[in-house]
């Protein structure tokens, strides 16, 4: 009989095997880079810790935002840190998403 529990421990098993060695964070990078989209990383003063990511889909990178919808998630994450997530339509109905942490008047302002 299956359960849950060995349902969740096939998938860990397979996620572990497609990552590799990878953390999952390079692993995040290695599939934007793979799918060509474009993103931007920040990393914190004198550390490898990165602070804020931005990724958006190749194809909507030149078209022109005409709704721009903004939501914090505040501290649900296994990490307890805030996910701040902006979703613009452009012109053409095609969307892309931006997605920040962290809780500082610098992150907000990287971001837009």
């Amino acid at each position: 009989m299956t359960n849950i529990k060995k349902v969740y421990n096939e998938r860990h098993k397979i996620k572990k095997v497609t990552k590799g060695d990878k953390t999952e964070m390079h692993y995040l990078i290695s599939k934007l880079e793979e799918s060509k989209y474009v993103y931007f990383i920040r990393d914190k003063c004198g550390s490898d810790t990165i602070q804020d990511i931005f990724w958006a889909h190749p194809q909507s990178v030149n078209n022109f935002p005409t709704v721009f919808v903004m939501d914090l998630t505040y501290k649900i994450k296994i990490y307890s840190m805030p996910l701040f997530e902006i979703v613009e339509v452009t012109s053409t109905a095609m969307t892309y998403l931006v997605d920040i942490t962290g809780e500082k008047e610098d992150n907000f302002t990287w971001a837009l």
